[in-house]
């Protein structure tokens, strides 16, 4: 048996407020990978983008794997490993 809580507006409105701002953590730790994985080395963005940090890359991890349950896991791990090398090798991490 299913318990249905009545929210209010507000609260209605803050939950909706701090899944927001979770995406939005997400996003740009997505875009900062992405960055330092396809832009060269001495490109001057690489030059202020922060590095990425170990508990960053964990979440990062995290994220993907949990995004695509469906697909093939081993493709994806991959595709992850093959994303740290290729950063590692840009000095992307600190």
């Amino acid at each position: 048996m299913a318990i249905t809580i009545k929210l209010s507006s507000e609260e209605r409105k803050l939950i909706t407020l701090k899944a927001q701002e979770a995406r939005e953590k997400v996003l740009k730790l997505v875009v900062k990978i992405i960055r330092w994985e396809t832009e060269s080395t001495d490109h001057p963005l690489n030059q202020v983008i922060d590095k990425i940090t170990g508990l960053e890359w964990s979440k990062y991890k995290t994220h993907i794997l949990g995004s695509y349950q469906i697909d093939n896991q081993e493709r994806i791990k991959s595709k992850i490993k093959q994303t740290y090398e290729t950063i590692k090798q840009r000095g992307g991490f600190k």
